[in-house]
């Protein structure tokens, strides 16, 4: 039988994995064998695989294969639980392409990591912020109303809007279209997504 356990030591986690085998003779009496080893540098890598897979390596935001999945999750909470509400958002920088154009793809990088830090900033530490790709951004609001989704939005627009971007000793304004929608029980989330798509957004700025 192999079971992983961590202990602190010295202030660092570490990783064991210990095994166990059991005799018992004849008159009844057992002995019992264990071993132990240190799997740390194991469960590190394991770690990272597992970020690869669900975190945006730019901007350290959850990617879209993680928003799907907590919207899945999300679908699930409202058919239990009809009574709950939650909405989606979804944003697009409309100038990211002229961006990168005039100042190039490390700039863009740049602006790219500084919106996200903005964005996390307009939201509850339970919501859930990604980026979905390229100049994309998703935001999964859970326990809000009608009501607070929109104050919330509107505090992205003046966020985003109201500060500009330092890049290259130049101020750059970002314009951000946005999306928002509730999310009820019998809906999909790729039909949520296409409903809401920033080609036709619910407040432009």
């Amino acid at each position: 039988e192999l079971k992983e356990v961590s202990f602190d030591i010295n202030g660092q986690t570490r990783w064991f994995e210990f095994s166990q085998v059991q005799h018992e003779w004849p008159d009844q009496s057992r002995l019992q064998v264990g071993c132990a080893r240190d799997v740390t540098d194991r469960k590190v890598q394991e770690n990272k695989f597992k970020s690869f897979a669900t975190l945006d390596c730019l901007t350290d935001l959850p990617n879209r294969r993680y928003f799907m999945s907590r919207m899945e999750e999300m679908y699930s909470t409202l058919r239990r639980d009809p009574s709950q509400q939650a909405f989606v958002v979804l944003l697009d920088l409309d100038n990211f392409k002229n961006i990168n154009d005039q100042f190039g793809h490390v700039a863009g990088d740049g602006v790219l990591h500084d919106f996200s830090r903005r964005l996390q900033t307009c939201f509850r530490d339970s919501d859930c912020v990604a980026r979905l790709g390229g100049g994309e951004f998703g935001v999964l609001l859970h326990g809000t109303d009608t009501y607070d989704a929109l104050i919330w939005s509107e505090r992205v627009r003046e966020q985003i809007t109201g500060t500009p971007f330092n890049m290259d000793a130049q101020s750059i304004r970002l314009q951000v279209s946005l999306g928002i929608s509730p999310l009820l029980a019998i809906d999909e989330s790729a039909q949520v997504l296409s409903l809401i798509h920033i080609s036709e957004p619910t407040r432009r700025s």
